[in-house]
Parts: C-alpha cells; structure tokens; sequence
C-alpha cells in the first residue's frame, strides 16, 4: 500500500521531533499560531503549599463565577478531584467532578460545556478535546512531574481563549515549587506567541 500519512499533535515529542529531523523522507510542518490568530494565554504560576493552592483556587473561583467565566481545574489524581471537589463545594457552588472512573462522566462534562455547570475538577481526563466559551484553567499541584509533563501542561493550558469570539482566558499553575515542566511549558506558549 502506496500513499501519505500525515500525523497531527499540539504537543509532538521529542523523540518524534528527532526523527522528522534525522529521516530525510520524511517532513516536519509546524504550525504555531491559533486559528483565530490571537496568542495562547501564558500560564501564571503562583507558589503556595498545598492547602493555599485550595485556598487561592476557591477565591479565583469565586472571582470567575461573579463575571460569568466558566473554570477547569485540574489536579492530579482521582483521589484529589473527589476530596478537592467536597473542599471547594463547601465555598462555591454549583460545580462537579470528573476523572477516568466516574459514573455518568460522559453526562457530567456534556452538562459543562453547555455552561450548566459554573466549574468542573479533572483529572487529566479532559487534558485535551475540551472547548468551552470564556473557560478559565487552573492546574492544583502543577509541579508534580510524574503526572505533568510539560506537554501535559501545555494541552491542559491549552483549553483557555479556544473560541473564535472569546480567545482570552487565564491560565494560572499552582504550584509549592516551580519544575522544570512547568518553566518548559510556560516556554514553549510564549515561543509559539511569537509566530503571531
């Protein structure tokens, strides 16, 4: 069988990237800018122990619903989204969780993306495939290098200002210390910002 095959990602590897460089048959084209040509938001990243990261994420929250922007926060594991979800459902309401053993979490993520839910905890469940108008991301715990790579990262970053009509949003990684992932990922956005 004789023909092309063309392979897409927002976050290629690095040893995919190595290969298009070394096999001369084969072609890397990179497309760094937003179909609607606004720039990626820059990631914010704030250091606080963890409980502070609950804290401050439960006031940016709060911030968020009063002007109508619906926010992803991310954590870790299923077990963070379950007992951060029972924390920030004290303060904010109307919100829910996901991760890859919930029931009805097809239900649940439909339900946000149609704004029926004002904030939604994921695991990396939703690191990608998500679009939702004027969303907010937050990451919990964003320097934890065995759950967040830096492409990880940045597909999570990624879900904020993807509309057409609304291509703002904040990105914000909380974090106890900045990794190296996360100085990458923020790298990365700003590099792409520059094709613009």
């Amino acid at each position: 069988i004789r023909g092309h095959l063309i392979m897409m990602s927002a976050t290629p590897s690095l040893a995919l990237q190595k290969q298009y460089q070394t096999e001369p048959q084969k072609a890397l084209l990179e497309l760094r800018t937003r179909f609607h040509g606004e720039p990626i938001p820059v990631p914010r990243i704030k250091l606080l122990p963890r409980l502070g990261q609950w804290i401050y994420a439960a006031f940016l929250l709060r911030c968020y619903q009063k002007d109508g922007k619906p926010c992803l926060l991310f954590v870790a594991t299923k077990e963070q989204a379950e007992s951060f979800y029972r924390f920030l459902s004290f303060w904010v309401k109307n919100g829910n969780y996901v991760h890859s053993a919930r029931e009805d979490r097809e239900d649940i993520i439909r339900l946000f993306k149609q704004q029926k839910y004002s904030y939604l905890v994921s695991t990396s469940v939703l690191e990608r495939g998500v679009t939702v108008k004027k969303l907010q991301v937050i990451l919990l715990s964003a320097d934890e290098s065995s759950v967040y790579s830096s492409s990880a990262l940045i597909q999570m970053a990624g879900r904020a200002g993807r509309k057409w009509d609304a291509p703002k949003g904040d990105v914000w990684f909380l974090a106890e210390e900045e990794s190296e992932e996360m100085k990458h990922a923020v790298d990365e956005i700003r590099y792409c910002n520059t094709f613009l």
